[in-house]
């Protein structure tokens, strides 16, 4: 892909916002992208930011409530409760809380 983000193929490099997209839209594909989009998205329902979720869900071409079955089966794996107190914190925090924990 040698086009510029206008369409012209002029031979260059493509603009870096059209190399970002192709390489987050890769990323988003795998089981890791769309992890990392449901806890991102987890966040956002917890802080109650809708209007911000309802845009990031389709930028991110992703379906309206993907992230919260993907959250299900990645915290049924690891035995973690999805449903338990929202008040404690989002789940990205308690991920954060334990990279922490093993890292200092």
């Amino acid at each position: 892909m040698e086009e510029r983000a206008g369409g012209k193929n002029t031979g260059f490099i493509p603009d870096m916002p059209v190399l970002m997209y192709q390489m987050v839209f890769e990323f988003l594909t795998h089981k890791d992208g769309r992890l990392l989009t449901a806890l991102a998205c987890e966040y956002l329902d917890w802080a109650q930011l809708g209007h911000t979720l309802k845009v990031y869900l389709p930028e991110c071409n992703m379906q309206k409530d993907f992230w919260k079955a993907e959250l299900k089966d990645f915290c049924s794996k690891n035995g973690y409760d999805f449903n338990r107190n929202r008040e404690s914190g989002p789940l990205l925090l308690d991920v954060l809380e334990g990279y922490l924990k093993y890292e200092v």
